[in-house]
């Protein structure tokens, strides 16, 4: 230890830039203490479909979500579903999802798909009440609700009150999620207890949307601001209900939600000023003590996992949404999306975005829920299953996204899974551009060497003396014989090197790199740098392209 404090002494006295325009990072690494990674945190929703992620969708891919809106309709009796306003406000009932008329086909290829490559699987319960009762295109706002209702929609309920059958009577004049999920676990028996490849369930997707959104079983707009608002009763009351039915038929099974959209669901279920029943204003609070309660009155855990969507609403100082893939992508934008991800968790870091002044201060926000669960339903895990930085064909998108799985790891997240928001026509229409690039981020943990080469499964203390300009990751394996593998990030658009310090009882001998790098519509890698990096006296240091991801390997 002594060795390794006067390293550190001598790094600190270095300057802070060296000859001709590297700048100088100093990274210590702190190996003594070992927190675990959730593997579940490298998901995508729909990975298996080329049609929504082009060809590339990287090895390593841990986690397959069926959600979005369409899953608050679907009919898992027929597969029939309705995209609600997703569709340009036409409200199809239509076979998009796929799966024939066999029951909870379009399920079905989705979970065998991610079974087959080792990966858990996200299953979405409708909560809405009503689901799909056929494929025969638009609904109709001008046709009365109850008319509407009857004609083209099935009642959905949580439980069925008898015995399931081995195929669901479709002449019963409901669907029955308590059904549904017996039939899943049915069909894929021998899953349970699998620790890489479980099934969970997720209270339906984006309650708080659900007036604007499904209005087709909803109504016609008629509440406040044009909304028919779900209610925080209403929501709890259903959560409730739902998780108690998958929990009878699956008591092992983690149960995920409210898996509400943004920082509006998360106050207030976009209520804006009104009000909980208990006078709070921050939902989530109520939603977790409510279902504490409930689960307290059960005997039973009712929620496992808090589930939220996060999509940054960072601005550029040119005053560009990140999520304007239309915009210029100079070097503000670049800045922008480089930087956001640090809303995740940094108590320093202050966001351009209406979600900053909402907040008053910095946003930090899985600290804050990890804060939400703690006072008022100790023991929830932490989930975010929609989230998305955009560009996902530029370098910027994938520094992003180098650094939101590193921060999930480090920070204690259960499970996070990417949904495709990414315009392709940003990249003339070509699918497999519009996510090469965050894709690689992928890889720089899950595949990085090309033979499945990955982050470890142990968390490691690591720090950086330049935040704005880095970020540093560091993992080993849960028994920390093996090497260490850092994920490096400049976001800066100067090449950097990185002094490395590791603090081990280990003497580590040699260091292998292998480097994301780009521009605005490609990156490449990672590749694998030339030679070694010399490793003395448990210090390195690590040469850092501009706006670059850097995986270094360590070993001893």
């Amino acid at each position: 230890m002594i060795l390794a404090t006067c390293a550190v002494a001598l790094l600190l006295a270095a300057g802070p830039d060296a000859p001709g325009g590297v700048q100088k990072v100093r990274i210590r690494v702190d190996t003594f203490e070992r927190k675990p990674i959730s593997r579940f945190i490298y998901g995508l929703n729909f990975p298996e479909s080329e049609s929504t992620w082009g060809k590339g969708v990287p090895r390593g891919v841990s986690l397959s979500r069926m959600g979005g809106n369409r899953v608050s309709a679907y009919n898992w009796e027929t597969n029939a579903s309705n995209c609600g306003n997703d569709c340009d406000g036409k409200f199809p009932n239509d076979a998009f999802l796929g799966g024939g008329d066999e029951p909870g086909g379009a399920v079905r290829k989705r979970a065998g798909w991610a079974f087959e490559r080792g990966a858990g699987f996200l299953a979405s319960v409708p909560m809405l009440g009503w689901v799909s009762a056929d494929k025969d295109g638009q609904v109709s706002l001008a046709t009365p609700l109850a008319e509407r209702r009857a004609t083209r929609f099935l009642p959905s309920r949580a439980r069925k009150g008898a015995p399931f059958a081995a195929r669901p009577d479709r002449s019963d004049g409901a669907v029955f999620q308590d059904e549904f999920v017996a039939w899943l676990e049915g069909e894929f028996r021998g899953r349970r207890g699998d620790p890489l490849r479980p099934i969970f369930y997720s209270l339906d997707n984006e309650p708080d949307l659900w007036g604007s959104t499904h209005e087709e079983v909803r109504g016609n707009r008629q509440g406040k601001d044009g909304y028919v608002l779900t209610g925080y009763e209403e929501l709890v009351s259903r959560s409730v209900e739902y998780a108690s039915a998958v929990k009878d038929v699956a008591p092992e099974a983690l149960v995920f939600g409210p898996s509400v959209s943004n920082w509006n669901g998360f106050a207030n279920l976009f209520h804006n000023d009104k009000p909980d029943p208990a006078g709070r204003k921050f939902f989530l609070e109520y939603y977790l003590e409510e279902m504490r309660k409930a689960g307290e009155r059960q005997g039973r855990r009712l929620l496992d996992v808090l589930d939220v969507h996060w999509y940054a609403e960072i601005q550029s100082t040119n005053h560009q949404s990140i999520a304007n893939e239309w915009a210029p992508q100079d070097a503000a934008m670049v800045q922008a999306r480089v930087q956001a991800p640090r809303s995740l968790w940094d108590p320093a870091f202050r966001e351009r975005s209406w979600v900053d002044r909402a907040v008053g201060g910095p946003v930090r926000l899985i600290p804050r829920l990890r804060e939400l669960v703690a006072r008022h339903y100790p023991g929830t895990r932490i989930a975010v299953t929609e989230y998305y930085y955009h560009r996902g064909g530029d370098i910027s998108g994938a520094i992003a996204q180098a650094d939101a799985l590193g921060i999930f790891g480090r920070e204690g997240v259960f499970a996070a899974t990417l949904w495709p928001q990414g315009s392709r026509w940003a990249y003339k229409g070509d699918l497999d551009r519009t996510y090469a690039c965050v894709f690689a981020a992928f890889r720089s943990y899950r595949d990085y060497d090309g033979k499945g080469g990955a982050f470890g499964e142990a968390s490691l203390q690591a720090t950086t003396s330049d935040l704005e300009r880095t970020s540093v990751y560091a993992s080993t394996d849960p028994e920390g014989a093996g090497p260490l593998v850092l994920v490096i990030v400049n976001r800066s658009e100067q090449p950097v090197d990185a002094s490395i310090e590791l603090s081990s009882a280990v003497q580590y001998a040699r260091a292998e790199a292998w480097r994301v790098t780009g521009g605005i519509g490609a990156c490449t890698g990672p590749e694998r740098t030339p030679g070694e990096i010399p490793v003395e006296r448990n210090a390195l240091v690590a040469s850092l392209p501009p706006l670059s991801i850097s995986t270094v390997v360590v070993r001893r």
